[in-house]
């Protein structure tokens, strides 16, 4: 499972929904959470996660402007079974793993040492630990 170190920079709240923003490595992250509650506050520390799966990647992206997580990524290794791929993707000091289909890795044609951008939804966004400080 993917892990992002990150801090709370904002939460904005309206009836039972809850954005609450990040920093990651200099990005800027965003999260959609319904009926969170009180469990986290500006300044927090945190570990974020989000699926392999639901990461997708572009090697030139029309998405810029568009998409909520973007981050810059360069992938180290790109391993092939049957039918998956697993790209292991650097970002600053963190490596985040993305399972696409074998085909669209081709398709993209996407190779090791290519610098990417990576997006995943806030939806997909969860908290797995807040630290004690």
């Amino acid at each position: 499972m993917n892990e992002l170190v990150s801090k709370v920079t904002a939460i904005e709240s309206s009836d039972s929904l809850t954005l609450v923003y990040f920093e990651f490595e200099r990005a800027k992250l965003v999260m959609m959470s319904l009926e969170m509650g009180d469990s986290l506050n500006v300044g927090d520390k945190v570990v974020l996660s989000v699926k392999s799966t639901a990461i997708f990647i572009q090697k030139e992206s029309a998405f810029k402007h568009l998409a909520a997580n973007r981050l810059k990524a360069k992938i180290k290794k790109i391993s092939n079974a049957k039918l998956l791929s697993s790209l292991q993707l650097q970002v600053a000091q963190t490596v985040l793993e993305s399972v696409m289909i074998q085909k669209d890795v081709r398709m993209l044609n996407l190779k090791e040492g290519d610098e990417v951008d990576l997006y995943f939804l806030a939806s997909e966004l969860f908290v797995k630990k807040v630290f004690d400080d």
